[in-house]
């Protein structure tokens, strides 16, 4: 059963959805279009477009991964996105 945390790393407030031990989904969303991101132990990030292209990024440690997310962040809210919010839909 998917297990859902209040509190996104770096301590932002975000909804984050805990889909497995491997995997947290979470969301971006502007004007009812979506970014879909997934972040899996295995050093993966998963990002996925309004238009609904998926593309995997891969790291080779946890910190890369971190960093990336967190670039990923900045860039989404900096190009007027809001978010993260976890979804189960």
């Amino acid at each position: 059963m998917p297990e859902w945390e209040g509190v996104f790393p770096e301590g932002g407030a975000a909804r984050t959805l805990r889909i497995s031990d491997e995997a947290m989904v979470y969301f971006f969303h502007r004007a009812g279009q979506y970014y879909r991101v997934e972040s899996h132990v295995i050093y993966e990030l998963e990002i996925t477009t309004p238009h609904g292209v998926t593309e995997v990024e891969r790291f080779t440690s946890a910190e890369a991964l971190a960093e990336r997310e967190r670039a990923l962040h900045d860039q989404l809210r900096g190009a007027g996105w809001d978010g993260p919010h976890g979804r189960t839909t």
